[in-house]
């Protein structure tokens, strides 16, 4: 055989080497821009999933914070509520027996001592101790 028809065939077999190379780096990088677009794709979605929970999270804290304000103005209205109902138990002579003995019962005053000290019936001073001793 004659050396050029060796180069030429040689160069031939490269040749067609170099095509099925450059047809696999095609087909690679075909492979690969389809990969990066379902990869942005996913990407696009978790970011709108991302924001959307970035606004819940937003709303639930604009919910807490107005939940922790109308807790505290309930908290003050219950204090003053308090204040108002132990003002008004105050006022009555009355009740100042009854707190006096219920006091009483709570140091372990017995039904006798609460008579003596409230100035009260039997039955009244039975009720009163049998209402609170059960709470101590």
């Amino acid at each position: 055989m004659d050396l050029a028809i060796v180069i030429s065939l040689v160069a031939v077999g490269i040749s067609c080497l170099l095509v099925i190379l450059l047809i696999k780096v095609i087909m690679t990088n075909r492979t690969q821009a389809r990969l990066l677009d379902s990869q942005s794709q996913q990407l696009a979605i978790h970011s709108q999933k991302i924001s959307n929970f970035a606004n819940e999270l937003h709303e639930v804290r604009t919910g807490s914070y107005a939940t922790v304000s109308r807790l505290k103005d309930l908290t003050s209205q219950l204090e003053q509520l308090r204040d108002a109902q132990q003002n008004i138990v105050e006022q009555d002579p009355q009740s100042r027996f009854y707190n006096k003995g219920v006091k009483l019962i709570s140091q372990g005053a017995t039904v006798e001592d609460v008579m003596r000290e409230c100035e009260m019936p039997l039955a009244e001073a039975e009720l009163l101790y049998n209402l609170h001793h059960n709470q101590q």
